[in-house]
């Protein structure tokens, strides 16, 4: 990867980014910025969450709709030949393991993938915007993240405004109803996924009643 210029250091930046010369130039720590790779690398968000409060309950038509579409997108990804992986606030049956797949194109990427979406659970571990603020920091600089969620709140868009501020290139696909002119999504791609959803939803609460 060349490198093709510095700025500002970010705190979730990588140590091994900082660009020692220029940072005892200008007296202030500096990155590197790198040239764009031509392959796309994708990292799929996904959202368990289907209600603003999780002790709402959740919603399983619009569970299972932004499954598919994390599915679909980790499907077409593998199809264009690009690095892809998934993280999501939902963990595995009886374990508080969040199901997560690094980035990457080996034969049996999308295998894991699909494994981890038809065992993921309804119910958030945390929220989705404490997930990417930690876990973006690991994720392979130049990554375009795939924020996949039913519903958008005002914490969640405040994080992807931070996240933009700071050079991530980020595309959210919602089931909600957004205001693309929306100051907090601006560089955001915003995508609605809702075509095809029943009209009629029945809430599940914790515990599995209805």
């Amino acid at each position: 990867i060349r490198t093709v210029g510095v700025r500002d250091h970010h705190p979730e930046d990588d140590f091994r980014r900082i660009h020692w010369k220029a940072t005892a130039r200008r007296q202030a720590l500096q990155s590197r910025v790198y040239e764009p790779s031509t392959a796309q690398n994708l990292v799929i968000i996904l959202n368990v969450a289907t209600m603003a409060k999780h002790w709402q309950g959740y919603i399983p038509e619009r569970m299972e709709r932004v499954v598919s579409v994390a599915a679909s997108t980790a499907a077409y990804a593998v199809e264009q030949r690009w690095p892809v992986g998934i993280l999501t606030n939902g963990a595995l049956p009886d374990s508080d393991q969040a199901v997560k797949v690094l980035p990457g194109r080996s034969p049996g990427q999308l295998t894991h993938i699909m494994e981890g979406l038809a065992a993921v659970s309804p119910v958030a571990t945390r929220q989705v915007e404490d997930l990417l603020r930690e876990e973006s920091p690991k994720l392979p600089w130049g990554s375009t993240l795939v924020v996949v969620t039913a519903v958008v709140t005002d914490p969640l868009k405040a994080t992807l405004a931070d996240l933009h501020a700071r050079g991530r290139r980020l595309v959210l696909a919602t089931l909600d109803e957004v205001d693309e002119a929306d100051p907090l999504l601006a560089g955001v791609i915003v995508r609605n996924i809702a075509g095809g959803l029943p009209a009629g939803e029945t809430v599940t609460l914790p515990g599995g009643q209805q």
